[in-house]
């Protein structure tokens, strides 16, 4: 069985996944309006979306600090890139 515990580092591994698929999304395919966008990349875009807003209004109590400091990094890189 699954505990709370280990659902939420799952939750969390998945949010840091998603900001670097996101990362990807822009590197690979670039920043375009929706409608100019291949479907690969709005399924990219999406999914990886989905995987990060999951996390948003979850409790972080028990999950690692080295990988709640993980999220924040990918965070970080994830609003340089979007940024810049």
């Amino acid at each position: 069985m699954i505990t709370n515990l280990q659902f939420r580092t799952f939750r969390v591994h998945l949010s840091i996944i998603g900001y670097f698929a996101y990362c990807f999304s822009i590197l690979y395919f670039g920043k375009h309006p929706w409608d100019e966008c291949l479907l690969i990349d709005k399924i990219i875009s999406v999914s990886a979306l989905v995987m990060i807003v999951q996390t948003s209004f979850m409790s972080r109590e028990g999950v690692s600090k080295g990988l709640n400091r993980m999220q924040i990094l990918a965070a970080i890189v994830f609003l340089m890139i979007c940024v810049f």
